[in-house]
C-alpha cells in the first residue's frame, strides 16, 4: 500500500525546512509535554520537494517524526528512515508484526514499539538494534516517551511500563510498572518529574516518573469511546494537563445527520468546549502576549 497523501506531503514539507537541529520534531507532539510547539516557522507558499511511496500499510495512528537530518515512519513491516534533504532511504528496521505507533528519537536512539510486544531501541543513524524489552503481556499502540533516564509507554495489557533508557546502567530493563483497569492506547506526556496518561478504564493518571508511585487519578471520564491514539497536553503556564478523549460519532438512538450532533447543553462537544474555553464565545483563545506559554496574536481566532 502506498504512503498516504497526508504523510507523503508532510515528508516533503519537512525536507523544505532543512531540518536544522532546532527544527527537529523528534516525537509526536514535538516534546515530552506534547505541546506540538516549535520556534521554527515555515512562511510563504509551500510545495512538495519529494515523496516516497511505501508498500507497507501505515496506521492512521502514525505521525511522521524528524531528527538529525532523518525522517522516520512506522509501518506494518517495521521502521523506515529517509534522508530529509532528498527523501533517499537511509535504512529499514524490519519487525515481524506491525508497529503500533510512532517512534521517539532521543540522544541518538530511536525507540519504537509494536504488536510484537516489544519495545525496540535502535541506533537512530543506522537502524542497528541496540536492545529490546519484551516483558509486556500484549502489543503496544502507544508512542514511547523518554525522560529522566527512562522510556515510558502504556500497553494493551493495561500496564504502564517504565524501562531504563539506553546509556543507563540498566538499559532495557524494567524500572517499574503500574496496572490499570483497561488497555492503554493513549501515549504519555511528561512534566516536572511526573508522567501523565489515560487508560481505557476511563481514568487519567499522574505518576512519579522516578518511582511509579501514583500521585493522583481522575474521576471516571464521561468518554464512552475512551482514549485512543493521541496523548495528554501539558499547559505548564496554567499548571494544567488536558486529556482529550474520543466521543461517539452519534448520540445513542439518533439518526445520523446534523441534528444528531447538535451543540446543545450536555452534549460531549459542548462540555469539552466549556471545560477549555469557559464562557468565551469569540476573540482570541486564552491570554495574548509574547511570553512563553501565552497564545501569540498571530494565531487564528476562535469563533
Amino acid at each position: 500500500m502506498k504512503l498516504t497523501l497526508s504523510a507523503r506531503t508532510l515528508l516533503a514539507l519537512l525536507s523544505s525546512i532543512g531540518l536544522a537541529p532546532a527544527a527537529d520534531w523528534p516525537m509526536p507532539g514535538a516534546n515530552p509535554a506534547r505541546t506540538s510547539w516549535s520556534a521554527e516557522e515555515v512562511p510563504g507558499q509551500l510545495a512538495p520537494l519529494w515523496y516516497r511511496p511505501l508498500e507497507p500499510y501505515i496506521s492512521q495512528n502514525v505521525h511522521v517524526v524528524a531528527a538529525g537530518g532523518l525522517v522516520y515512519v512506522a509501518t506494518a513491516r517495521g521502521l523506515s528512515a529517509f534522508r530529509a534533504d532528498d527523501g533517499e532511504p537511509a535504512w529499514v528496521y524490519p519487525t515481524a508484526l506491525p508497529l503500533g505507533h510512532s517512534p521517539a528519537i532521543h540522544d541518538g536512539v530511536a525507540y519504537v514499539a509494536g504488536f510484537d510486544r516489544r519495545l525496540h531501541a535502535l541506533d537512530a543513524k543506522t537502524g542497528r538494534r541496540l536492545w529490546t524489552f519484551d516483558g509486556a503481556g500484549a502489543g503496544y499502540r502507544t508512542s514511547p516517551l523518554v525522560a529522566d533516564g527512562k522510556v515510558f509507554l502504556g500497553n494493551r495489557d493495561g500496564v504502564f511500563y517504565a524501562i531504563h533508557s539506553h546509556g543507563t546502567a540498566q538499559a532495557g530493563k524494567l524500572a517499574w510498572q503500574l496496572q490499570t483497569g483497561g488497555p492503554i492506547l493513549y501515549s504519555a506526556a511528561y512534566h516536572d518529574g511526573k508522567v501523565f496518561f489515560a487508560s481505557q478504564d476511563l481514568h487519567g493518571y499522574c505518576l512519579d516518573a522516578r518511582t511509579g508511585k501514583q500521585i493522583w487519578q481522575t474521576a471516571k471520564f464521561n468518554y464512552t469511546a475512551g482514549f485512543h491514539s493521541i496523548w495528554p497536553v501539558i499547559w505548564a503556564a496554567k499548571n494544567m494537563v488536558v486529556f482529550c478523549g474520543n466521543t461517539p460519532n452519534y448520540r445513542g438512538n439518533s439518526r445520523p445527520g446534523a441534528r444528531s450532533v447538535a451543540n446543545n447543553a450536555g452534549h460531549y462537544h459542548d462540555l469539552e468546549r466549556r471545560a477549555v474555553y469557559g464562557e468565551q464565545n469569540s476573540g482570541f483563545i486564552g491570554e495574548t502576549g509574547n511570553q512563553p506559554g501565552d497564545w501569540p496574536r498571530v494565531r487564528p481566532r476562535w469563533t
